[in-house]
């Protein structure tokens, strides 16, 4: 019994040092040409007005599209910065700038995020823009000090598909840019977002909303750190039939899981949505941004 019990084990550790070659490769090599993400990947939209209390709003392309962030930060002339990301990231992107205390000097944090932003995950996700875009070395260890079992995620394969789709090493922690020159031009120029005469199309704006559960809203509560405060804001979704339906039934319970709300979930008419998911045009985006000043405005007055 003894010798199989030794042989057993010897297999194991046999098949966990195989296991553990590729890990290793993929982790050496981006520790050696990519530590950080991909220059300009997270939108940080700096405020040029100074204030005691700093506040945050992240996000996700819903951010982008849905808040002129020059409108809010002039009207209120306040602190307010916007950072945003690509929303085929799951939780585990978010986790790594709250933990790499990207977050840490704001007093204020507001989430409006998808909603499967608001769920929380171990693995990144296998999105071909994360590969280009965010695959990186701290972000990998990151996750393995999260959840250990991501060491044998096929690292290898990541950073091989980076040195195949990025246009040069990322070694500098300052990956963030001010500027969004996609939107920009969006906005400034003849196109279907700035004049609202996209054509509603229902297969590229269906949105599953996530079943929730209790560690879930302790991962968002975590997000906060310190004395942060930290208010959930839940993003518009076109007013299709079953999109009020998901709604309705999300309506039930999100309060149990999700305290600092500043609104509840809610269906807009479809017209004032743009290419896909949670995309408005620029008619709904007029209406998205009055509509933030207001939550903020409450926020600053609280405060």
């Amino acid at each position: 019994m003894n010798k199989f019990i030794k042989k057993a084990l010897m297999l194991i550790a046999a098949l966990v040092l195989l296991m553990s070659v590729r890990p290793i490769l993929g982790l050496y090599a981006l520790s050696k040409d990519y530590r950080y993400p991909r220059q300009g990947s997270v939108k940080l939209i700096k405020s040029n007005y100074a204030t005691k209390n700093k506040i945050l709003v992240i996000g996700c392309s819903n951010l982008q599209h849905n808040i002129d962030c020059r409108w809010v930060q002039d009207s209120l002339k306040g602190s307010i910065d916007f950072l945003y990301f690509a929303g085929s990231q799951n939780s585990t992107f978010l986790n790594y700038l709250v933990e790499k205390a990207y977050t840490r000097e704001y007093s204020t944090i507001v989430l409006y995020a998808p909603y499967h932003l608001l769920k929380k995950s171990n693995f990144p996700t296998s999105h071909i823009s994360n590969s280009i875009n965010y695959g990186s070395y701290t972000f990998a260890i990151d996750l393995i000090m999260n959840n250990p079992f991501s060491f044998f995620y096929d690292w290898k394969s990541l950073a091989t598909s980076i040195t195949n789709n990025r246009d040069k090493p990322s070694m500098n922690q300052h990956f963030f840019v001010n500027d969004d020159y996609y939107i920009d031009s969006l906005s400034k120029y003849n196109t279907n977002y700035r004049d609202c005469i996209s054509k509603f199309n229902r297969v590229m704006h269906l949105i599953e909303i996530p079943t929730y559960s209790q560690e879930d809203a302790e991962y968002i509560s975590n997000i906060q750190q310190e004395s942060q405060k930290l208010y959930v804001v839940f993003p518009p979704i076109p007013n299709i039939d079953i999109h009020t339906f998901s709604i309705n039934k999300f309506k039930r319970e999100y309060k149990s899981y999700f305290k600092n709300t500043l609104n509840e979930p809610s269906t807009w008419d479809s017209t004032i949505f743009y290419d896909q998911w949670y995309h408005m045009n620029s008619c709904g985006r007029e209406q998205e941004t009055n509509r933030m000043i207001g939550y903020l405005v409450k926020i600053i007055a609280a405060d």
